[in-house]
C-alpha cells in the first residue's frame, strides 16, 4: 500500500509544503509508504490536444500515480477555485491514474471565504474518474500556522482526523 502526495503549488516553499511534510511523517508513522510530487520542482505544461501528454514530467508523474493505492492532492485557492496547474494535472494524467482510487484533498487559501472551492475538484474527480473522496478536506489559511510556519494544534488535529478517514479507505487497510 502506498500513497502519493501531490502539491500543485507552483512556487516554493509554501504552507502546502508544510502540509505535505506533515502527511508524509504521519503516514510513515503508520507504516504507510508515501512519495511526494511538487509541481514547483517538477513542472508540467498546460493541457492541450497533443504534445503536453508526452511531456517527460507528465509521464513520470503518471507512472508514480499509477503505482499508488491512494492520492493526497493539494492545491492553492485562487479566485475561489484551484490553480490551473491542479486542473492541468487532472486532465494530463487521466483515468488510468485516478480511476476509483481514494483521494484526499488539501488546500491553502488567503482567507476563510473560499472554503467551498475544493468541491469543484471533488466533483470532477467523482464524476469523471469515480474516485472515493474523503468527505472532509483540509482547508488552511495563514491563521492555522504559528509564526514559525508550524501547524497549530487545531490544524494538526484536523490532519489526524483527515488521515484517519483517508487511510481507512485505502485497499488492504
Amino acid at each position: 500500500m502506498s500513497v502519493i502526495i501531490i502539491n500543485s503549488q507552483l512556487k516554493a516553499p509554501t504552507k502546502l509544503d508544510v502540509l505535505v511534510e506533515q502527511f508524509s511523517k504521519k503516514l510513515t508513522a503508520q507504516s504507510i509508504k508515501s512519495s511526494c510530487i511538487s509541481l514547483a520542482e517538477q513542472p508540467i505544461p498546460l493541457c492541450d490536444e497533443g504534445p503536453s501528454f508526452a511531456d517527460k514530467n507528465v509521464l513520470d508523474i503518471k507512472d508514480k500515480m499509477m503505482e499508488a493505492s491512494g492520492i493526497l492532492f493539494g492545491f492553492p485557492i485562487y479566485n475561489y477555485t484551484c490553480n490551473s496547474a491542479a486542473k492541468a494535472l487532472i486532465e494530463l494524467t487521466g483515468k488510468d491514474c485516478w480511476f476509483q482510487k481514494p483521494v484526499g484533498l488539501f488546500c491553502h487559501a488567503g482567507g476563510v471565504r473560499s472554503h467551498m472551492a475544493p468541491l469543484t475538484v471533488a466533483n470532477q474527480l467523482m464524476l469523471d474518474y469515480h474516485n472515493i473522496i474523503v468527505p472532509h478536506f483540509i482547508y488552511s489559511t495563514s491563521k492555522d500556522y504559528s509564526e514559525n510556519h508550524h501547524p497549530l494544534d487545531s490544524l494538526d488535529q484536523r490532519i489526524d482526523e483527515f488521515l484517519s478517514v483517508f487511510v481507512s479507505l485505502l485497499p488492504n487497510s
